[in-house]
């Protein structure tokens, strides 16, 4: 029986470490804990009880050959705009081998990303593939109930959540059990089934009191039951954790006219009519037009000045290259969030690409100073983003 290497179980703890878009960071950091790889055997034998007959274990590969390629890609995933290359590199990596399960797992993250490159049907199949390597692994199972959620398979969904509870205890992690309570609670609600529901949800937000996900449903189940002012509550929750997340807006301002709040119910439409613009728009000249979004971007900064739109703007700043304007804006917001390691990121490799090298090391240097330290890895990754980027640049000054 194979075992994870110690190269990706250090990979995946950088990847658990960061924070995604979706909920996948605990999927890899379950990945990294040593769980055991089952062998092609085993996952076949397993199988028998399962329907998704159209899934097939894949074949083994070359792993030593695979390794460069996920390691590459798994580098990129701190710079923003590099979606199309970590999916070449997984792309490669998997054509290698098969069965390299963390690569399978990471394509179906970049797969799940909201984009031009969203392939939410190759997500679920790069899961299911290595859940017929690994069927009992629990960051596995949690994986495929979330997107089958997500896309609309609720039996499965639910199926595939309460094996989790079955399985995960003790193996798991606090969130994906949240995780798990949060997919039956969300279903129970579907079905008018408010107790359960609630009893889910709550369980949910004791493994995970940041989700604006889960402090959205608890605020449902008040507003069905005719609280309007509990379900405020936990909206000005989730709107504190997640300003940017659209549903939870939305229902905040179905809520605040509720209660006949109409000067906070017309800031909210202001803020939701923007967001809209830039989370329900899928088409590609929109997705990458960072200029607009920056624009837009700024504008609700303007209206709440919060860290996540800050970032937001900054990062499309940054992907049109305009690195003035990236410096500008992180080294103002730095000031009121200094430990945020994605605002020093992006103000030192804006400081690199506009050719400033030296101001990207005292950056760099300012980071090292902070107390507490930032994770190590994060710095690793920094500092070596900023060596790429001079080196790229010395490279087109030698072709120039």
């Amino acid at each position: 029986m194979q075992t994870t290497n110690r190269w990706g179980r250090a990979l995946l703890r950088y990847l658990g470490s960061r924070r995604w878009t979706s909920a996948w960071g605990w999927v890899f950091g379950l990945l990294a804990s040593g769980c055991a790889e089952k062998d092609a055997s085993r996952s076949s034998s397993s199988s028998g009880n399962d329907t998704r007959e159209e899934i097939v274990a894949p074949a083994a590969g070359d792993r030593a050959a695979a390794k460069p390629f996920f390691e590459q890609a798994a580098g990129l995933m701190s710079r923003p705009g590099n979606e199309a290359e970590i999916l070449q590199d997984l792309d490669r990596a998997l054509e290698l081998d098969p069965q390299f399960v963390e690569a399978r797992m990471l394509r179906s993250q970049m797969r799940s990303r909201q984009g031009p490159l969203f392939d939410p049907i190759g997500a679920l199949e790069d899961v299911r593939k290595a859940s017929r390597l690994r069927p009992e692994e629990p960051g596995i199972v949690i994986a495929e109930a979330t997107l089958s959620f997500q896309m609309g398979n609720s039996s499965r969904a639910r199926e595939l959540a309460q094996q989790y509870l079955v399985i995960g205890q003790g193996a798991g992690s606090d969130s994906m059990l949240g995780s798990a309570h949060s997919i039956l609670g969300e279903l129970y609600l579907r079905e008018g089934k408010l107790d359960p529901a609630q009893q889910h949800l709550s369980a949910a937000l004791a493994f995970l009191p940041q989700s604006a996900e889960v402090l959205l449903g608890l605020a449902k189940v008040k507003e069905e039951r005719g609280d309007f002012e509990g379900a405020l509550r936990h909206l000005d929750e989730a709107r504190k954790n997640q300003p940017g997340f659209l549903s939870a807006r939305w229902a905040r301002l179905r809520v605040l006219r509720r209660l006949g709040r109409a000067e906070q119910a017309e800031k909210e439409q202001e803020v939701c009519e923007l967001l809209r613009r830039l989370t329900d728009s899928t088409a590609t000249e929109f997705a990458r037009d960072y200029a607009l979004q920056g624009d837009l971007w700024g504008q609700l900064a303007g209206i709440e000045p919060v860290l996540e739109f800050c970032l937001k703007e900054a990062r499309a700043r940054y992907l049109c290259k305009d690195y003035g304007a990236v410096v500008e804006l992180c080294s103002r917001a730095i000031g009121n969030h200094p430990r945020s390691f994605d605002l020093w990121y992006l103000l030192a490799v804006a400081e690199m690409a506009r050719g400033n090298a030296a101001e990207a090391r005292v950056v760099l240097d300012q980071v090292r100073a902070l107390v507490p330290p930032l994770p190590k890895e994060a710095l690793q990754a920094l500092e070596r983003d900023l060596k790429r980027i001079e080196s790229e640049a010395a490279r087109a000054g030698r072709r120039g």
